[in-house]
């Protein structure tokens, strides 16, 4: 989802440890440059797509080669910022009514949740602030799939962790993600699965929305979608789960708060911007000398809010 403390980290590491990932290009964006001034490690059966070795064999072996490379004695791990406020949302002219910024919307999740769930965070605007904002739990997992898992791979993927684990499991999603795979939620109703699904709804395929007006000069309408109530759409499809429509923060934490109470699912939807900016690197903020973020298309201005070690990306 792209973030510049990653670039800044990279800068200053001995070694780049890739697992899991050979970085393909849309999975290392703009990090060409600092790659290649850092040595990179590769575990698996093929070599990265960036300049590096790659440790093959026995996984133990490969680990053993790579602890060897390391100091003796435990350095601290390099100092870096925070996460990066995102941009400020220009006011839409086609506003849909009262709707929750994602940064809010993200903060009562991080609130409500507990630290032993798992976490699973799709594609498109909403997985892209969630992978900013919301801190990982201590105790549970929090999964991104980016490259080859597509859009609505969490609810499956999800479910599958809730009835595998027992633990409250969280699946934060756009509307885009639960049009294609979203019904999955019968499967977690019949099963009585400890799953809670988040869906940040914003009427829109937003993320490509914001694509095309940023890199190909306008938005096609086959992005923006007629409003869904997709609590109430839910609610009537299946009367047994707890579905709700947030429409404010505390709706929000109270639903989820409910629904970590209970022993089966619950499924919570917001309202969201579609004109949004969410913290996704490849979307350029447009600030000016006053530290004021402007809209591609709008005029409305708004204002925005020396250790070495080891970077893993995996």
């Amino acid at each position: 989802m792209g973030h510049d403390n990653v670039e800044d980290c990279l800068r200053r590491a001995d070694v780049c440890l890739l697992v899991g990932t050979r970085l393909p290009l849309l999975a290392r964006g703009s990090l060409d440059r600092a790659l290649a001034a850092t040595d990179v490690l590769c575990i698996g059966p093929e070599p990265p797509f960036v300049a590096g070795t790659a440790l093959g064999g026995d996984l133990r072996e490969a680990l053993l080669a790579v602890t060897a490379r390391l100091p003796a004695f435990p350095r601290p791990f390099p100092r870096h910022a925070g996460p990066r406020p995102a941009p400020a949302p220009s006011p839409p002219p086609h506003a849909l009514g009262r709707t929750l910024p994602h940064r809010q919307a993200v903060g009562a999740v991080e609130a409500a949740l507990p630290q032993d769930a798992h976490v699973f965070v799709d594609a498109g605007n909403a997985g892209a602030s969630a992978v900013h904002l919301l801190p990982a739990p201590r105790r549970g997992r929090f999964v991104v799939a980016v490259g080859m898992g597509g859009m609505g791979y969490t609810f499956g993927a999800g479910i599958g962790a809730a009835l595998a684990t027992g633990r409250r499991t969280y699946v934060l999603a756009g509307d885009g993600a639960f049009f294609m795979h979203g019904m999955e939620v019968h499967t977690a109703v019949e099963y009585a699965a400890p799953v809670t699904f988040v869906i940040f709804n914003n009427n829109a395929h937003a993320m490509c929305a914001l694509r095309e007006e940023f890199f190909q000069g306008g938005v096609r309408t086959d992005d923006s979608f007629a409003r869904t109530d997709l609590a109430a759409g839910v609610a009537a499809a299946f009367p047994s789960l707890d579905a709700t429509g947030a429409g404010d923060v505390a709706q929000l934490r109270a639903a989820l708060l409910r629904g970590n109470a209970g022993s089966g699912p619950a499924f919570v939807a917001v309202d969201c911007d579609p004109r949004e900016i969410p913290p996704f690197l490849p979307f350029p903020a447009r600030t000016d000398s006053a530290g004021v973020t402007t809209h591609p298309n709008d005029t409305t201005k708004k204002q925005t809010s020396d250790e070495r070690g080891v970077v893993q990306i995996g």
